[in-house]
């Protein structure tokens, strides 16, 4: 995907976002190897640094992209098999994606 924005892509940052990875064939674990190996800004995060736990693996798993240069921020998520993206370009919104995700006790 290029990153050169179209007039299409600066009104939605997701079509800036690489792509995450195609979750058939595997389980989320296999997933999470997928995102790890392809290693193209995704990263699976388990948790906060407070504490507080992201998703319900293997079942549901939260994957961030952040890239401060061009200030583009990205929450993916794999929901039994189900793949959803969201991109930012404003941090605090980002950041309120991300906290969506966080498993309450």
């Amino acid at each position: 995907m290029s990153n050169t924005p179209t007039t299409d892509q600066a009104a939605d940052p997701t079509a800036l976002l690489p792509d995450l990875p195609d979750p058939s064939g595997g389980d989320g674990y296999d997933w999470m190897e997928l995102v790890e190996e392809a290693a193209d800004g995704w990263r699976v995060v388990s948790g906060l640094r407070d504490g507080r736990l992201l998703g319900e693996w293997p079942y549901i798993i939260v994957t961030v992209y952040r890239d401060k240069e061009q200030g583009l921020y990205g929450v993916g998520t794999y929901t039994e098999g189900d793949i959803e993206v969201k991109g930012f370009t404003d941090r605090a919104e980002y950041l309120a994606a991300l906290l969506s995700h966080v498993v309450d006790d």
